[in-house]
């Protein structure tokens, strides 16, 4: 085989994969920077390094795509909840504009 496919869209798999400590640094380091920006759900993918460690590959910002596979493997409704978490948080910032103005 030549080829080497990462993305579900593309023929790749999902796996279930805890989050490790390297990845849970990435995220406190990028996570401010996104919510500035008004990026509220974002998905990364890392890669393991020469040194062993976990590095940022990618972040995804506009695609949700990932989250049937994911629910899939949790058997959880994430897709429910993810778009109940981005409703909540545009009716908040609403009303905090409201209040505001």
């Amino acid at each position: 085989m030549d080829s080497w496919l990462c993305n579900v869209a593309m023929g790749g798999s999902s796996n279930i994969a805890e989050v490790d400590v390297d990845e849970q640094k990435i995220i406190r380091v990028i996570d401010p920077v996104l919510s500035k920006m008004g990026i509220v759900m974002y998905g990364v993918d890392t890669l393991v390094g020469d040194d062993g460690k976990r590095v940022l590959s990618e972040i995804n910002t506009t695609s949700i795509g990932g989250l049937p596979q994911i629910a899939r493997l949790m058997k959880k409704p994430l897709v429910k909840e993810a778009t109940d978490l981005i409703w909540n948080y545009i009716t908040e910032k609403m009303d905090r504009d409201v209040i505001n103005n």
